[in-house]
């Protein structure tokens, strides 16, 4: 992954983080998320074609359901190179990342590790990730419940990525 962008924050005047979801979308708790690929490969051990189709097929469907075409992408397992980022390019994404890591929501280590975790990282422009795919995503659910409150309270506006990543759009 060296060299490449993968942003994890933007720079902004605002007050205000983008909560982001991955590996879904799951019907009970999130029904619509950006391109994450469509089978959830790691992409610099595709080909060039591969790893295009993985992009497209997502999109398309995306476009579909959303009627607009998605801005942003998020690598699998943050698998990024320059031949992956330079496709992602070509059809227009900004390639994001996440501040919260550690969080580690995808393992279920209950609520407050994720919301203490996820917190210690929240700054004005970043991004926050969660999971809503595979299994019970209770833990996750909630958590992101807890942060939502904590956040507002402090003055925290609660934005996409493309509003972070193209203010002015």
């Amino acid at each position: 992954m060296s060299g490449v962008a993968i942003r994890h924050a933007f720079a902004t005047n605002r007050k205000a983080v983008a909560i982001t979801f991955d590996d879904g979308p799951n019907p009970v708790y999130t029904p619509a998320i950006g391109n994450h690929t469509y089978t959830h490969p790691y992409l610099t051990r595709l080909d060039e074609e591969s790893c295009r189709s993985e992009l497209l097929r997502t999109h398309k469907s995306i476009e579909a359901l959303a009627g607009q075409p998605p801005r942003s992408f998020r690598p699998p397992y943050f698998d990024c190179d320059g031949r992956v980022a330079d496709i992602a390019a070509n059809l227009g994404y900004s390639v994001i990342g996440a501040v919260n890591g550690a969080a580690r929501d995808w393992e279920q280590p209950g609520v407050r590790h994720i919301v203490e975790s996820s917190r210690a990282s929240v700054k004005p422009g970043c991004v926050l990730l969660f999971h809503d795919g595979f299994g019970d995503r209770s833990q996750t659910v909630e958590a992101v419940r807890q942060l939502v409150t904590e956040l507002a309270a402090e003055g925290y506006e609660l934005v996409t990525v493309s509003e972070l990543a193209h203010p002015h759009r």
